[in-house]
């Protein structure tokens, strides 16, 4: 098992921990300290062991052209690995010869090396857990429908309580985690750890990851919905491109966006803020972030079901149930109500030009659209793909597959593929 891996860049000097039943390691973290590497190193590391996770068992040849690296390259970091004991190795007979020749030497991961847990918030009042080991298998999963604390203490507590239900119910201790991702509806600063914009009552640039990890103990990263279920999406989706983006529709509008196989972060740790795109528009409901142009206030549920329902004041003037508002939209728009609809209309075509030109600008294999609501995407659906169409460059839209669906199921577990990337990245230990 590996220890924790420390955030920004840290010492770290703890054994890893076993699980009782799994095998440990040879030589981990603990063992063998290593420098931080380059970014090039990291990329090349992470590639070889995703490329063992689809397609292994794999031999070394296999690897040079899966991943197009250098034989030097590809030994140096298989070595590695199986020092760290993130590889397991096997012996089979060399192709077409039997009984004689020297037999082949083929990799595939060691499942158990590694656990981590991934936490997915929903707003108003659902939190998903769940644990998953090395090579992303599920080992434990934990749902719960209480109403999300409105307080920054009381959320970490939350967290804290409902991945020590999880761990208990798989026979685990926190301390065999090797790290944690949470998925959080907010502005996240995923450097820092921070939330921007926070729902409830929650301080801004609240340090949610530093206050759990320091009740855990485990390192914690913290990242949006948008960034999560694309991370979702990359690791765990049948489709496989190095070259997507993610467009989450709930009560804002997130992106994710993966480029050449790495998700784009930014120097803010913020990139991909589709939902503060501005329009050139102004919307009747101002944005969260005081603008009144944004993509957020033209799309984002909160905002919309104010302009459906002609509630256009004061956002804290009419207090509600977004939910229940939104089922209110739904009801109108069924009945045929000519406003409805003209806003849900207007809204699916702010929405598909600005998916456009994302298309135009980056260039993805592919763009999925999620609505958290998914009774919405009937209303929003048609007007969206027409607005896409319309807007996209034809070169462009013929080599990019746009996907609408309903329903927002695997932020956990995008969650914990954050917590993978890291360990996949390589060991964040400078020598003491």
């Amino acid at each position: 098992m590996l220890s924790s891996l420390p955030r920004k860049g840290c010492l770290s000097g703890s054994r890893p921990a076993i699980n009782p039943g799994m095998t440990k390691p040879s030589g981990g973290l603990a063992d063998r300290p290593f420098r931080r590497p380059d970014l090039s190193r990291r990329l090349n590391r992470a590639r070889v062991l995703r490329s063992i996770r689809s397609h292994a068992p794999v031999s070394r040849p296999d690897l040079e052209r899966l991943t197009g690296l250098a034989a030097g390259t590809v030994q140096t970091i298989v070595d590695e690995l199986l020092a760290e004991g993130l590889l397991e190795a096997a012996r089979a007979p060399a192709a077409g010869v039997t009984g004689r020749g020297r037999p082949r030497l083929l990799l595939q991961l060691n499942s158990r090396a590694a656990l981590v847990a991934g936490v997915g918030l929903f707003l108003p009042d659902r939190i998903q857990f769940e644990i998953v080991d090395l090579s992303g298998s599920r080992v434990a999963v934990l749902e719960r429908s209480d109403p999300l604390p409105r307080e920054g203490p009381l959320l970490a507590k939350a967290i804290v309580q409902g991945l020590e239900a999880l761990a208990r119910s798989a026979g685990l201790q926190l301390t065999d985690l090797s790290g944690i991702g949470i998925g959080i509806p907010a502005l996240v600063d995923s450097q820092a750890g921070a939330v921007h914009w926070p729902p409830g009552d929650i301080e801004d640039a609240y340090p949610l990851a530093d206050v759990v990890e320091r009740q855990l103990g485990v390192s914690v990263d913290l990242d949006n919905m948008g960034n999560m279920m694309a991370r979702a999406e990359y690791w765990f989706a049948q489709s496989r491109e190095d070259d997507f983006a993610v467009v989450l529709v709930g009560g804002g509008v997130g992106m994710g966006l993966y480029a050449n196989g790495q998700l784009v972060t930014g120097v803010s740790g913020m990139a991909g803020e589709l939902g503060h795109m501005k329009t050139g528009i102004d919307a009747p409901v101002r944005c969260a972030c005081g603008a009144w142009d944004c993509l957020t206030a033209h799309v984002g549920l909160y905002r919309l079901a104010r302009q459906a329902l002609g509630r256009l004041g004061d956002d804290d003037a009419w207090p509600f149930d977004v939910r229940d508002a939104g089922d209110q939209v739904l009801a109108l728009a069924s009945e045929g109500d000519a406003h409805v609809t003209a806003v849900l209309d207007r809204a699916g075509a702010l929405l598909g030009t600005a998916i456009a030109n994302v298309a135009n600008l980056v260039g993805p294999a592919r763009i999925v659209v999620i609505f958290e609501t998914g009774a919405f995407v009937e209303w929003i659906g048609p007007p969206l793909i027409r607005s896409f169409e319309a807007q996209t460059l034809p070169p462009v839209r013929a080599r990019t597959s746009l996907i609408v669906r309903a329903g927002l199921n695997s932020l956990s577990q995008g969650a914990a593929a954050f917590a993978l990337e890291r360990i996949y990245a390589g060991p964040d230990v400078k020598l003491a």
